[in-house]
């Protein structure tokens, strides 16, 4: 499937009720003795050769009927920006999904888009901008244009039915006074129907009416606009869904009433918004920016270029765009779990052709974006995931089940089961992380006893396992209730503590970013990079020495202080 990330896309906008069989667009049809016709809206391009970007904002499409009243379907006040020369892969249409709404059965005569009046347009291989305006005729409001377009005759919709709206930029040309002679048309329709001809993108809204048991559930996204208010959207998810928490600290859940972020493409079968991605967000949500595209120049310091293919909250000044972070921008791999910026940048001198989407604040005299987070795409097929819970059934030699009480990659629930498979490749671990057999790791296990497990999520709640961990010694040691991982702030090697500044945790409140002083449980254990044991002085030098290198440690958080009972320099 063409991937077009957009994280963040003004709600598009789907009634939630039955939908019947998808229909093509084009030509004319009869809603029968239905009284009103649900019509899905897209918008594509025909391929043009002139320029590599075109970036138009959306703030309106309404149908016309006979009579000249009109039909919203699709509405968005702060303008949706989108780069209308991305929907055409070179040689097929991509649609991209505005909505689906209930429309009154009749004749309509056409359509009306408002748009924004001025438009960025990159010539082939250029990485300079130019920007054109709409005729002055068409003004209405501020910096906006209404376009209107007719049908050849007056159409009926059928129910289910696809309309198409065709920006043909290959008929676009610029005129004296960096004037536009417009084409847009309704499409023919054609490939909307094949799955892999649908633009993957971002919505945003709150979550009602959930079902399902993760990591296979539905919800009804309700739209963040006030004037959005009478659209909804039809999400699911699957076990090859990311799901990202609001912080780092806690396990992601869904529930109704959050307000998330959600990636995907629709579905021409299910008729629903089929979710790659998740991002929960804070109660109290901030306006953002974003964009997405393909990462180089990654350095030590946090910056890289970003080669923007979309963007939502601005239109970049240039192409390329500068990337800088902080110490507390948020990193996570393609699976959705926190990772050091260290870490990211491996992964992206690793890749062939690394893409990230990123989150913050653009500044476009200097064409710089201060990025708050930066999710590299998700690469393997499966979803790589971590999961951690309580033996609740043992089947050895093939596979054991737990009780979940922690989890990062994907949408679970406490308590949730979990089917842990074993493979020829699997490896088995201590609760100090040192290999073991299967037959040691299998006589270890017990009922009520806490393990990992990291692996590929499957259908049904199964981790096909890579990695499983012993994680207590017996089922009521309670002296590792707590994580944390993050990067050594200071050391003191005299005093024997460290302060830590988080990445993630569990088993306590805190947040991204906090400094949390560790200090060691008697009989504490360390260990190095290679996961060689050290004592606690040597440790706390190598850390000293390396300060910029994660570590891990697993305890007890108390009073505001981390009683470690394992530490460990990550390689």
């Amino acid at each position: 499937m063409k991937y077009a990330s957009r994280l963040w896309m003004a709600v598009a906008l789907v009634m939630a009720m039955a939908l019947t069989l998808f229909g093509c667009g084009g030509g004319s049809g009869s809603s029968g003795s239905t009284t009103t016709t649900n019509l899905n809206t897209f918008v594509t391009d025909d391929l043009t050769l002139l320029y590599d970007q075109v970036w138009v904002d959306f703030y309106g499409i309404d149908l016309v009927k006979s009579d000249g009243t009109t039909v919203n379907l699709y509405k968005n006040a702060a303008g949706d920006h989108i780069d209308v020369r991305a929907l055409n892969d070179g040689t097929n249409a991509i649609y991209r999904f505005m909505g689906s709404t209930p429309i009154p059965a009749g004749n309509y005569k056409g359509f009306t888009m408002v748009l924004g009046k001025t438009v960025t347009l990159y010539p082939k291989a250029s990485t300079s901008p130019i920007t054109a305006t709409f005729p002055d005729e068409l003004d209405t409001g501020t910096n906006q244009s209404l376009i209107k377009v007719d049908f050849a005759a007056p159409k009926t919709f059928t129910d289910g039915e696809g309309f198409p709206i065709d920006f043909n930029l290959k008929a676009w040309s610029i005129k004296a006074g960096n004037k536009i002679v417009w084409s847009i048309v309704k499409g023919d329709g054609t490939g909307l129907d094949d799955p892999n001809r649908h633009e993957q993108h971002g919505i945003e809204g709150e979550i009602s009416e959930l079902a399902g048991t993760a990591p296979t559930q539905t919800f009804t996204l309700l739209p963040k606009k006030a004037d959005d208010d009478d659209r909804k959207v039809p999400v699911t998810t699957n076990d090859k869904t990311v799901v990202i928490a609001a912080t780092n600290s806690d396990s992601p859940t869904l529930a109704n009433g959050q307000k998330v972020e959600v990636v995907g493409s629709f579905d021409t079968t299910t008729k629903t918004f089929v979710a790659v991605l998740i991002r929960i967000r804070p109660a109290t949500v901030v306006t953002e920016q974003g964009a997405h595209g393909l990462v180089t120049d990654a350095a030590a310091d946090g910056t890289f270029k970003l080669g923007v293919r979309e963007a939502f909250g601005f239109v970049p000044a240039a192409r390329q765009i500068t990337v800088t972070t902080t110490g507390d921008t948020m990193f996570y791999d393609g699976s959705g779990q926190a990772i050091t910026l260290d870490s990211f940048v491996s992964s992206v001198k690793a890749a062939t052709e690394p893409k990230a989407k990123i989150v913050g604040t653009y500044d476009k005299p200097s064409n710089t974006f201060a990025a708050t987070r930066v999710m590299l795409d998700k690469t393997e097929a499966p979803l790589n995931v971590l999961v951690t819970g309580k033996v609740t059934e043992i089947h050895p030699t093939t596979d054991f089940s737990i009780s979940l009480t922690g989890w990062e990659g994907f949408g679970g629930a406490a308590n949730l089961g979990a089917k842990i498979v074993l493979k020829e490749t699997t490896t088995y671990q201590d609760i100090d992380e040192k290999a073991m057999t299967k037959e040691a790791f299998f006589a270890a296990l017990a009922a009520g006893k806490v393990v990992s497990a990291r692996g590929q999520l499957a259908a049904g709640g199964v981790v096909n396992a890579d990695v499983v961990r012993i994680r207590q010694n017996s089922s009521t040691d309670n002296s590792d209730n707590a994580e944390a991982f993050g990067v050594p702030e200071s050391v003191s090697i005299g005093d024997g503590f460290f302060n830590l500044k988080l990445i993630k945790w569990r088993g306590f409140d805190s947040t991204f970013g906090s400094v949390v002083k560790v200090t060691f449980a008697d009989g504490a254990k360390f260990f190095d990079k290679g996961n060689n044991s050290v004592g606690k002085a040597d440790w706390l030098t190598l850390v000293n020495g390396d300060i910029k290198r994660s570590v891990s440690v697993e305890g007890k958080f108390t009073g505001g202080v981390f009683i470690a009972v394992r530490a460990r320099q990550n390689d």
